[in-house]
């Protein structure tokens, strides 16, 4: 516990001393192909670096989601992960997309695991998928 107080003094010491601050953009919104909707706010991090936390919308129920994106030439390339479950399990994906700066749409690959509940101590299913992501007015 003591580490830890000295970890964050430290940490409160350098964003003090540092005179950079994030710039919050706002939250943007993606569809996906099968209708779900991933709502991100945004931070601007100084020199082509963001922040992203929200959510993603499933047919399952809301998954956090937190991330970081880079803005390289007229892409946008952006790591994602988040967390899902329900009462049999709980599970979870990185996404690796890539975004076209003009329109903000763009594509998305995904690595997914899911553990079920008392099944066994090993993950159950992994999975593959991709898809597209266009840019919307946040509902």
């Amino acid at each position: 516990m003591k580490a830890l107080v000295v970890c964050l003094s430290f940490f409160l010491f350098l964003s003090g001393a540092a005179s950079v601050q994030a710039a919050y953009l706002g939250e943007y919104c993606w569809q996906g192909d099968e209708g779900e909707v991933v709502r991100l706010a945004v931070n601007d991090m100084g020199g082509g670096h963001y922040l992203l936390n929200g959510r993603g919308d499933f047919t399952s129920g809301p998954s956090p989601m937190t991330g970081n994106a880079e803005v390289v030439g007229n892409s946008v390339y952006i790591t994602l992960t988040n967390t899902d479950g329900d009462q049999w399990g709980v599970g979870g994906a990185i996404s690796r997309i890539v975004l076209i700066a003009g329109n903000l749409g763009g594509t998305r690959e995904s690595l997914s695991m899911w553990y079920v509940y008392g099944e066994s101590s090993e993950i159950v299913h992994t999975s593959f998928d991709t898809g597209t992501l266009t840019r919307i007015t946040c509902p």
